[in-house]
């Protein structure tokens, strides 16, 4: 017979807490992954994609915890403590997230700090541990890219990354404010993207200081994915920002080269005899680039798709297929200096005449 849960069982301390989350998180995920009803559940909401579930060690709340524990110990109680089991009065215990997907939350070091999970039923967001706090969930993008978009919802947040919109974070209600200005406080812009997230938030450190967005027909991503796909989704998130962003912009560049996703900036072209030299701005979704190089030196180039490849989480031939439209594009390209050289102003039949009959 298990051991019964007392229903005053004692908060674990910090360091364990983090312990019982991610035992709990790698059990829930390996439910996922071995099991077909958390899949089966990702794919009916156009997310089961396998790395995304690596990358996020997305889990399946199907009971299998329960079972797993030993029925002596002081585990029970620590889940309990935590939230991740729930006890009634003459009724076995449950678990919380019981048919839901789970996310474990990580602090801007990595670190485990917390759950959430989703159901991914109509009207329904992320549920949350009651005891415990309530960090942003992804907050370690923070820490690589200048601009986090803010959903509402974990759900929302993986559509955007199907989407290629890697920038996301989210932050399910009630998020605390102070989350959201410690990630700014890094140097992080967060972008609020649709009318879920709460007002509070939107109010920021001052009156209006973020910028929230909304997708056509004020639809939440993964409603917009599930509708219009993955490509849509993303010039629509891109379209969203080029209209309403209002912070200050890069300054126009010698040319500008749009390649997908991705947007690159020349500045300072110079060419000559054997280079072709300038300073490129390249940048995807909030993930910034800046190198100066001679786009001639084959090295160079390698060294720069490189960088690129590893930045975008995309290809190595189609960054390497970027850069080559880049320099046939900077070829074509007059310098700067060149297209503002003034143009001698013709001759007229007067001057001419005068200077012909100067002495020399």
């Amino acid at each position: 017979m298990d051991e019964p849960v007392s229903r005053q069982s004692a908060m674990p301390p910090p360091g364990r807490i983090g312990e019982v989350l991610q035992r709990a998180a790698e059990l829930y995920h390996r439910s996922l992954v071995e099991r077909s009803a958390g899949r089966e559940l990702l794919r009916h909401l156009g997310l089961c994609d396998e790395a995304l579930i690596e990358r996020h060690s997305i889990g399946f709340c199907d009971g299998s915890l329960l079972r797993a524990l030993p029925t002596r110990g002081p585990v029970r109680g620590e889940l309990h403590a935590v939230g991740l089991i729930t006890v009634a009065e003459d009724r076995p215990p449950v678990e919380r997230f019981d048919g839901a997907l789970t996310f474990p939350v990580c602090d801007i070091d990595g670190t485990t700090a917390g759950m959430y999970a989703e159901s991914g039923r109509p009207g329904e967001f992320t549920a949350a541990l009651p005891d415990l706090p309530r960090p942003v969930w992804n907050a370690p993008v923070a820490k690589r890219c200048a601009e986090v978009l803010v959903t509402a919802s974990i759900l929302d947040a993986l559509a955007l990354e199907r989407a290629g919109v890697h920038n996301v974070a989210a932050a399910p209600a009630p998020v605390p404010e102070s989350e959201l200005v410690y990630l700014e406080d890094l140097g992080t812009r967060c972008v609020l993207l649709g009318s879920e997230v709460s007002e509070a938030q939107a109010a920021g450190p001052e009156p209006s200081s973020r910028l929230r967005i909304h997708l056509p027909g004020r639809l939440r991503p993964l409603e917009f994915l599930a509708r219009h796909g993955a490509d849509a989704l993303s010039r629509a998130v891109r379209e969203a920002l080029e209209r309403t962003r209002t912070g200050p912009q890069a300054p126009d560049g010698d040319l500008t080269l749009r390649c997908g996703r991705r947007v690159y900036t020349v500045y300072g072209l110079s060419k000559g005899p054997g280079h072709l030299r300038a300073t490129v701005r390249a940048e995807q979704h909030g993930r910034l680039h800046v190198d100066t190089l001679n786009l001639y030196r084959a090295s160079l180039r390698r060294r720069l798709c490189s960088d690129l490849t590893r930045l975008f989480d995309e290809a190595p031939e189609i960054i390497d297929a970027d850069i080559a439209k880049l320099v046939l594009a900077c070829e074509d390209r007059e310098p700067e200096g060149h297209r503002n050289a003034a143009v001698p102003a013709a001759m007229s039949a007067e001057e001419r005449a005068a200077a012909e009959a100067f002495p020399s």
